[in-house]
């Protein structure tokens, strides 16, 4: 090794905050431990800790890497268990770096500090314990077509965004990326009788809660519950299997088909 690689910083860890909302705890669920290629991974309710494998010289190098992933997670989470059920904030850094003008070298920690500020939501919501953390993908990869479609998501969430808009700009998104419907068929491993019901239920039906205009004369066809429920759960899907493919465009999927879903045939 030469005298400059043995002279240069190290980041050896990296210190995540775990953020959990008032309405959710993970009391009793046990620490888990994972890794990747790029570092070892350690969630408690209280902490993620990040030992880094891979040597990163400073502490923005390290965080992109760490980042993209801890990104790919919170979409998960936020798809499968709710917005803010779980999300991560930097905390601090521990960084080695060997003073060069030493005989014996001598190794100094550094801990860098970051602060966030946390708003929770004060609106009322029923108290959820989970027995257990919610686990990384291990087939996702937050694309550019995917975060388009999960940000719409979660304004449709915050209620900044109507459902069947949400459902719409889904669609489009699916479809554009692949070139039409026929290659999103293909690309995306998706049942047409999926995407053509759920085009359907986009472009003939209004919410009467959304208090959505109607062009026709006979008034307003509202969605019916089972079908608010279906087009949520079809959209979610969809932001899992746009990022699926952004992780391995080559791999084969299982197909998603209408049988996947309840309620709407």
């Amino acid at each position: 090794m030469s005298r400059d690689a043995m002279n240069e910083s190290k980041v050896e860890k990296l210190f995540y905050r775990v953020i959990i909302p008032e309405h959710t705890d993970y009391d009793s669920a046990p620490p888990v431990s994972g890794e990747t290629d790029d570092f070892k991974w350690h969630l408690s309710k209280d902490q993620l800790l990040i030992e880094m494998k891979s040597h990163y010289s400073s502490e923005d190098e390290a965080r992109e890497i760490v980042d993209q992933f801890l990104e790919s997670w919170e979409v998960t989470i936020a798809l499968l268990s709710g917005p803010e059920s779980l999300t991560f904030s930097f905390d601090r850094s521990q960084i080695l770096a060997r003073e060069e003008d030493l005989v014996h070298s001598e190794i100094t920690e550094l801990d860098v500090s970051a602060s966030e500020v946390i708003q929770l939501s004060d609106v009322l919501r029923l108290h959820v314990s989970h027995a257990a953390f919610p686990l990384p993908p291990q087939r996702f990869r937050l694309s550019p077509e995917a975060e388009m479609i999960f940000q719409r998501y979660m304004l449709y969430r915050a209620g900044r965004e109507s459902l069947l808009g949400m459902a719409r700009w889904c669609l489009t998104v699916v479809e554009y990326s692949a070139r039409g419907r026929e290659g999103a068929v293909d690309q995306y491993r998706i049942d047409l009788k999926v995407i053509r019901k759920l085009g359907e239920l986009c472009g003939n039906r209004e919410d009467i809660t959304e208090a959505r205009k109607s062009n026709g004369p006979s008034g307003v066809t509202p969605l019916k519950p089972a079908e608010r429920e279906w087009i949520k759960s079809v959209t979610k899907r969809l932001i899992l299997r746009v990022g699926e493919y952004g992780f391995d465009p080559n791999a084969r999927m299982p197909q998603i088909t209408m049988s996947d879903f309840q309620g709407v045939q």
